[in-house]
């Protein structure tokens, strides 16, 4: 299945500064806190805790780790990671969070910072439906067929509105509460 992600959004939603209008919360577990029923304690990788706040499945990507410098977040080097969430006592991974649920995601992060206080990033992405999902797949045609028929990639559908290409668009980006491995 291809998937796009829409880059058109609004300003204020490029940054999730207040909680209140953020459309997930995003926590860090460090090893050993958290216990998911028969399944054990998390002793590898890196883990997050993750609540949906909306009415739409999420596809929650980690973009960045931010490390605290002097007195500024820097962005460190990190290559995107879709994250793949566990509901609390189930051992199914999704792709996507769905609408008021809470799961953890654990996935590797080479490079973690081993002392001092850094953070992650996160973009959080819905799948369009409805009429902005047919408008994007209108909108995007003209490209699709060129690299479809230039490029040779012929996953992509040559009907515009095949359910099977899926448009996203972008809800903005949030960060984890700050840890400290000191």
């Amino acid at each position: 299945m291809l998937a796009l992600a829409v880059t058109a959004v609004p300003a204020a939603l490029l940054s999730q500064t207040n909680i209140a209008n953020a459309p997930i919360t995003l926590r860090y577990i460090k090893t050993g806190e958290f216990r998911d029923g028969d399944h054990g304690a998390l002793c590898y990788g890196t883990t997050v805790w993750a609540t949906n706040h909306t009415e739409e499945p999420l596809f929650i990507n980690l973009s960045a780790i931010e490390v605290w410098t002097g007195s500024n977040w820097i962005i460190g080097p990190l290559q995107s990671q879709p994250l793949l969430f566990h509901p609390a006592g189930k051992r199914l991974e999704h792709p996507s969070l769905q609408p008021h649920v809470a799961g953890y995601a654990t996935f590797d992060l080479p490079g973690r910072p081993t002392n001092g206080s850094w953070r992650l990033r996160v973009g959080v992405d819905a799948e369009l439906s409805g009429s902005e999902e047919r408008a994007r797949h209108l909108q995007l045609y003209p490209s699709l067929m060129q690299r479809r028929f230039r490029d040779g990639q012929t996953n992509i559908p040559v009907n515009p509105l095949s359910t099977k290409m899926k448009f996203f668009k972008s809800l903005g980006q949030v960060v984890s509460q700050e840890i400290s491995e000191e």
